[in-house]
């Protein structure tokens, strides 16, 4: 029994269904891989498995001209006499001005990092100005060498491949690879049955309005190519589609590193062109990178949120590490028989974390260091002379030594061992306090008039 046109379809005696679903505007069957994945059976995809696989779509550059321009984002060069590159009214124009030779270009500063078994997209927004002869308006996922972009080389608009430096099968300026009106999917005409609607109805393409444009594909160096433009109706509609599998013997791009971009000329051609773009996007679906990937501040990232906990021995419970009014790093056990103690300062080394028995974490030169309590073991004062005095001799057992000039002396200290002199001494200045770790005996000498240094030892 059918149920409908969107419905499931009994198969009589099986006590199965056949599940239809919708691509291009035409109904195709569901069914499964011999691995047992789910799939469609429509062949104009660019997926090279054609398993359905949910994924997301992961960012790599994005660049929103409704905000100014930004050196770090993207990069804009002129001829420097007519050409111009100007941000307004929530987008970019790029304008040649009405003069030969002249040229407006953008290029995002990142470039897309392509993922193999993940497909590549690219999506951009924009309006174009009848093309001329002599000329070219071009936006898309390019480099130098290589890539792919939609619009007019000279009045032809349509779609361009280009391969090593080649445009193939068009002529720079002159004609595109694939003339809009010669693709090989809807064309957006207005024709009949096309699924570029407006209310249900038909409407024909207005290239110099703003438009939502994509392209999107795998790689594997001949995986298909799609274009596909958003219909008033909220529709994507495929325009065209590379077919590259079973045809080449190159790879239909021989690099991948490609940024979005924006190309705006005019060779012989005196008349203004202009390009206007509100917005652009590419990435991948997969967000992974590898470690060594170098990442600058446009880098895209997720934001992971974490809860730092650990577990308080004496308690046997798990304490989370939270935040002071002032931003401090702290782990509060009061509730358990402990101490709310900081651990850092935004941008400070670690301080001061306490166990609970007197121990604490600190760090010396990055690296951390847990320091163990120690016993007052002694304490006193030395009056250090030009001579050489021992301040505290030689202790296996001892933790630490703090040793203090006090503040209003003038006598500079120089701290050592007995060999110590005035020129080869650690200086320890009026009013300046010094903790050592060491179990070696400390001397101290001045260079002219005695001078009192008091100290602490823990062991």
């Amino acid at each position: 029994m059918a149920y409908g046109i969107n419905n499931p379809v009994a198969l009589a005696g099986a006590g199965e269904f056949v599940v239809p679903g919708w691509v291009n505007n035409s109904q195709v069957p569901l069914s499964v891989t011999l691995s047992g994945s789910l799939r469609t059976r429509d062949r104009s995809t660019s997926a090279v498995d054609d398993s359905i696989i949910t994924g997301s779509r992961s960012n790599q550059i994005e660049v929103n001209f409704s905000t100014a321009f930004s050196d770090a984002v993207v990069t804009n060069t002129t001829d420097g006499t007519h050409g111009s590159a100007v941000q307004g009214s929530g987008c970019a124009t790029y304008s040649t001005g009405a003069a030969a030779s002249a040229y407006a270009r953008g290029t995002s500063v990142n470039t897309l990092s392509y993922r193999p078994g993940h497909e590549w997209y690219c999506y951009f927004t924009a309006s174009f100005t009848p093309g001329v002869t002599g000329s070219r308006q071009r936006l898309g996922c390019f480099n130098a060498t290589d890539g792919f972009w939609i619009g007019y080389e000279g009045s032809v608009f349509g779609i361009s491949q280009y391969q090593n430096s080649v445009l193939v099968g068009g002529t720079v300026n002159v004609a595109p690879t694939t003339p809009w009106t010669s693709a090989n999917g809807d064309q957006c005409l207005g024709q009949s049955g096309s699924a570029f609607t407006s209310g249900g109805t038909p409407v024909v393409i207005d290239y110099t309005k703003i438009n939502i444009y994509r392209l999107h594909g795998a790689w594997f160096g001949s995986a298909p190519v799609i274009l596909e433009v958003f219909s008033p109706d909220g529709e994507w509609v495929i325009v065209h589609a590379f077919r590259f599998p079973n045809t080449l013997t190159t790879p239909y791009t021989y690099s991948t590193n490609w940024a979005i971009g924006v190309d705006v000329t005019n060779t012989t051609n005196t008349s203004n062109l202009a390009v206007v773009t509100p917005c652009w996007g590419m990435g991948a679906t997969d967000a992974a990178y590898p470690l060594n990937t170098t990442v600058n501040d446009q880098t895209l990232a997720p934001v992971q949120r974490s809860v730092l906990c650990g577990k308080y021995g004496v308690a046997a419970a798990y304490i989370n590490v939270g935040v002071d009014s002032s931003g401090n790093l702290n782990s509060d056990i009061s509730g358990i028989g402990g101490n709310s103690v900081a651990i850092a300062k935004p941008g400070v080394m670690l301080v001061g974390l306490n166990d609970g028995t007197g121990n604490s974490l600190g760090s010396i030169n990055g690296a951390l260091k847990v320091t163990e309590a120690g016993a007052l073991h002694a304490y006193g004062q030395v009056s250090c002379t030009s001579a050489g005095v021992l301040i505290l001799a030689a202790n296996a057992s001892r933790k630490s030594l703090t040793l203090s000039n006090p503040t209003g002396s003038v006598i500079v200290v120089y701290i050592g061992d007995v060999s110590v002199t005035a020129s080869t001494g650690f200086p320890l200045n009026p009013g300046q306090t010094v903790r050592l770790e060491t179990v070696s005996a400390v001397y101290g000498i001045t260079s002219s008039t005695s001078q009192t240094v008091g100290y602490i030892e823990i062991q």
